[in-house]
């Protein structure tokens, strides 16, 4: 049970992280276009 549950919040924690890459990635092209 315990060891499901570390899986599942590491899956959570990678998706977090994807999702908080992704937002930076496009605010930071978004800034780029709008300073050119």
């Amino acid at each position: 049970m315990s060891k499901l549950l570390l899986i599942g919040i590491k899956c959570w924690l990678f998706s977090m992280t994807r999702v908080m890459k992704n937002r930076i990635t496009i605010w930071t092209t978004i800034t780029s276009s709008t300073s050119m």
